[in-house]
C-alpha cells in the first residue's frame, strides 16, 4: 500500500490504495449460464454489494445477427446453439438496476454506457466474453465472466488532533471541477470515458452525517467518480465548523473555508490521474487554531512529566529454614 503525504492550505493530504475481492456463484443447468467473480487487480477496489445479479447482451453467428441475450438479466433462459461463436458482454450497477441506454457492439465485444452519472451506491462492473460451441451442446461449461471496475472511489478523511469537547464537524464539501458525465466504453481489455464530458464536481452531502471529529475519532465518507486525468488541477474545498463555548474570548459557533489542491509530486505518471478499479484517501487534519482569527492567543494545556526514583532501602539479609 503506497501512501503520499502532501500539506496544502491548512490540510495535510495522503494518498492510498486498497485491495479485496468478492466471488459469487451461479447454479448448474443445461442452458446459457455464467461462472463470474469480480476481478481483483493490483489496488482494486470492489463493489459495495456483492453481485447477485447482472444484466447480459449477447450475439452469436457470422454476421452477430443471432440475438442470446438482449440488456436482459442473467437469470434469462436462452439455450446454445451448436457450432457457432458467441460474444457476450455483461455488467452489473451496484444494487443490480438495469442501464437502460447501455449498448453493445459484438463484433468489437464493447460495452457503452452513454453519459454515464456514477452514484454513491452502485458501482459500475462490466465484463466480456468469447464461447465457441460444439457440434454437440449438452457438455457446455459456464461462460466465464471475470467483471472489472469501470469507476473510480475517492474517500475524503479529516481528522484532528483536539479534544471532543471542541465539537469540530466538517460541511459543504466539494471536489471541484472534476468530470462528473461522460460516456464508458469497455472493449474486452480496457474500460474508458471519453467525451462529451461534464465537469460539475462531485457533493458530499452532510458530510459523515455530520458526526463530531475529535482527537483519535475521524471522519470519512466515499464516492464513486469518474476516472480522469489532470487531478492535480482539481481542489476540494469544505467548511470547518467549531463550537468556541471551549475556546477563550469566543462564545459563538466558528467556521471557515478551506481548500486543498489534490496534485502532488510523487516521481509516478499515474500519480495525476484517478484510474478505474482505485480507491484514493485523501486525508486532511484540521485544527482548532486552523479556525480562530487569533491562533497566537491559544495557549494548549501541556504537561511536563517525570516519575519519582525507586528508594534503595539496601540489602536485608533472609535466613532460609528447611521444611520438616
Amino acid at each position: 500500500m503506497k501512501k503520499i503525504l502532501l500539506t496544502l492550505s491548512a490540510a495535510a493530504l495522503v494518498l492510498a490504495s486498497c485491495a479485496k475481492i468478492e466471488t459469487v456463484k451461479v447454479d448448474e443447468n443445461r442452458a446459457i449460464s455464467f461462472s463470474n467473480f469480480v476481478n481483483n487487480p493490483t489496488k482494486a477496489v470492489t463493489t459495495v454489494e456483492t453481485i447477485s445479479s447482472f444484466y447480459v447482451f449477447g450475439n452469436y453467428g457470422a454476421d452477430w445477427s443471432g440475438q442470446a441475450f438482449d440488456n436482459e438479466i442473467n437469470t434469462a433462459v436462452y439455450y446454445w446453439q451448436p457450432s457457432v461463436t458467441y460474444h457476450f458482454g455483461a455488467y452489473a450497477d451496484g444494487d443490480g438496476n438495469k442501464i437502460g441506454n447501455a449498448t453493445y457492439d459484438a463484433s468489437t465485444n464493447t460495452l457503452t454506457f452513454p453519459n454515464y452519472t456514477p452514484d454513491d451506491s452502485k458501482d459500475l462492473v462490466v465484463a466480456t466474453a468469447e464461447h465457441t460451441t460444439d457440434d454437440d451442446v449438452s457438455n457446455e461449461p459456464k461462460v466465464a465472466l471475470t467483471f472489472k471496475h469501470m469507476l473510480s472511489q475517492i474517500k475524503l478523511t479529516f481528522t484532528t488532533d483536539d479534544a471532543a469537547t471542541y465539537g469540530l464537524t466538517i460541511k459543504n464539501v466539494k471536489i471541484n471541477g472534476a468530470v462528473s458525465v461522460a460516456t464508458g466504453e469497455y472493449d474486452a481489455t480496457n474500460a474508458t470515458w471519453v467525451e462529451p464530458f461534464t465537469n460539475n464536481g462531485y457533493v458530499y452531502e452532510e458530510f459523515n452525517e455530520g458526526k463530531v471529529i475529535s482527537s483519535g475519532v475521524s471522519a470519512s465518507q466515499v464516492k464513486f467518480v469518474i476516472p480522469q486525468n489532470g487531478t492535480d488541477q482539481l481542489s476540494v474545498t469544505f467548511t470547518a465548523e467549531i463550537a468556541g463555548g471551549e475556546i477563550p474570548n469566543t462564545s459563538t459557533t466558528l467556521t471557515k473555508e478551506f481548500t486543498a489542491n489534490l496534485g502532488h509530486s510523487i516521481a509516478d505518471i499515474e500519480a495525476n490521474a484517478w484510474q478505474n478499479g482505485f480507491c484514493y484517501n485523501y486525508t486532511a487534519k484540521i485544527s482548532v487554531k486552523n479556525i480562530v482569527e487569533n491562533p497566537d492567543e491559544l495557549y494548549p494545556i501541556v504537561f511536563e512529566p517525570s516519575v519519582d526514583d525507586w528508594v534503595d532501602k539496601g540489602n536485608v539479609d533472609v535466613t532460609p529454614a528447611p521444611q520438616n
